[in-house]
């Protein structure tokens, strides 16, 4: 089985905080190759968080420059994402959030033929046993990687059996 490269793309504390234990997941399995890109949107608080969990970013973007605009920042994001996307085949990017890291990463993560998963918002889906949970299962990231989450995200918010949202591990 070929290994799978993961893109998580983070570049603020709230990002770090809840997608570092996600990379840290991702690096146990056998399947999966995460690689840790930070734009350094936040660059002093990252590496507080990255001190914490005991993580090195495997790509430094460090975009921020003094005294530059949100549209310089989001020009600057575009062209260094795009850059390190398109150097590598990822089967899947991660992003969360609502920061420009996170709308730069999902849009090119998008177009670079590679599947945004918001993967934090990510629920347990109903198993075969008929467990009425609905969204979409850390294990199911490879399985959903060929389809777009938010018609799927879609179908099971809107199913009438389901009746809980669930965080799932796995």
């Amino acid at each position: 089985m070929d290994k799978k490269n993961i893109a998580i793309i983070l570049g603020t504390r709230p990002e770090a905080i809840k997608l570092l234990p996600v990379y840290k997941a991702l690096q146990q399995t056998k399947e999966l190759i995460p690689i840790l890109i930070s734009t350094g949107q936040h660059k002093e608080m990252l590496n507080n968080i990255f001190t914490l969990f005991d993580v090195t970013p495997d790509i430094e973007l460090n975009v921020m420059q003094p005294n530059q605009s949100l549209t310089e920042l989001t020009a600057r994001l575009f062209s260094s994402i795009g850059q390190k996307l398109a150097a590598n085949h990822y089967h899947t990017v991660l992003v969360q959030g609502d920061t420009t890291t996170a709308l730069v990463g999902g849009i090119v993560g998008h177009y670079q033929k590679s599947h945004l998963q918001n993967y934090i918002f990510s629920v347990n889906l109903p198993s075969s046993e008929g467990k009425k949970k609905c969204g979409l299962p850390f294990s199911a990231i490879i399985e959903a990687s060929k389809q777009p989450l938010s018609p799927r995200y879609e179908f099971y918010r809107t199913r009438p059996d389901c009746t809980t949202l669930e965080f799932a591990a796995n």
